[in-house]
């Protein structure tokens, strides 16, 4: 992926106009923006020497539809949305992933809360389930009590999808399950 990315950007540079070029993030957002279509024209170009019927359909993107679940199955676990918990005595929301980190190879704990499932198709040869989730801001809402157990304040967030760059979804594979206990000295934190 980093070579695409890499080739892809010094395309962006030879075409943007005006002689200026375009700032670290500048590219980055054109990459984001662009990538589905240039990656498109590069399997077209090629088609004749790709055998690969499943690069092909992915060069295609997914169906346009995609279906939305308040529940899914994975890991061992069975995930439930907090809205489908409303008025239930069981907790199946609470989402933990772990995530590398490219720039620095430094490896984060990011908490969260399911609040949907994604299903998006690919022509039939496949589909990728996503988990939005609310995440906690591990900087201002997260800390270590006395006796050694991680508390969560849930109304500081992060990723909440607001802005482009934000990125509220994980793959249903990276989630693991944890369970969040209200703190009764402590409001907000779990």
């Amino acid at each position: 992926m980093l070579i695409l990315n890499s080739e892809i950007k010094n395309e962006l540079k030879r075409r943007h106009r005006y002689g200026q070029r375009p700032s670290n993030s500048q590219l980055d957002d054109m990459v984001r923006m662009q990538f589905p279509e240039w990656f498109a024209r590069q399997v077209d170009r090629a088609n004749e020497r790709i055998d690969d019927l499943d690069l092909r359909v992915l060069s295609r993107g997914p169906n346009p539809v995609a279906f939305s679940y308040h529940g899914f199955n994975i890991n061992g676990f069975a995930f439930r949305t907090v809205e489908s918990e409303t008025n239930k005595k069981v907790q199946n929301s609470g989402v933990m992933v772990q995530a590398m980190h490219d720039n620095d190879d430094h490896e984060s704990i990011y908490y969260g809360r399911l609040t949907d499932v994604i299903s998006v198709d690919y022509g039939g040869r496949g589909r990728i389930v996503l988990f939005r989730c609310d995440w906690v801001n591990t900087t201002t809402g997260f800390k270590i009590d006395p006796f050694g157990f991680s508390m969560l304040n849930f109304s500081r967030l992060i990723h909440t999808g607001e802005r482009e760059e934000h990125e509220p979804f994980i793959l249903a594979t990276q989630a693991q399950m944890v369970y969040y206990v209200r703190d009764s000295k402590e409001e907000d934190w779990y």
